[in-house]
């Protein structure tokens, strides 16, 4: 991969692993590392705010797109996981994560 010095804000670098995992470094503000198996390589644009108030188009890839237009719902799983979780403290690891599925579990269903 590329270093962070070597590419602007919108620039990205991509790599596609044998099985068809594609990892890709975009750079925003600080540098954005995603690993996908659905999104392609084609480039699309997010608007972004600069220092001074006005907006840019910048390039970037589709996973960060994708991912900022359903970021709410992953917001409000998290707020009601905050809300109403099951917070157990336990010595043994697999308990906080069984724990935690269940916690996803239940507030999933309460949301569909």
């Amino acid at each position: 991969m590329k270093t962070d010095k070597q590419l602007q804000r919108g620039d990205y670098y991509y790599r596609i692993s044998d099985d068809g995992l594609l990892f890709r470094k975009w750079m925003d503000n600080k540098a954005v590392i995603i690993a996908s198996n659905y999104h392609g390589t084609a480039p699309t644009s997010v608007k972004r705010t600069q220092n001074d108030g006005t907006r840019e188009q910048v390039a970037c890839p589709e996973a960060v797109r994708d991912y900022n237009m359903h970021i709410g719902g992953v917001d409000m799983a998290d707020m009601l996981c905050s809300s109403y979780g099951l917070s157990r403290k336990s010595k043994k690891w697999w308990h906080c994560l069984f724990f935690g599925l269940i916690d996803r579990t239940l507030i999933n269903a309460y949301i569909v």
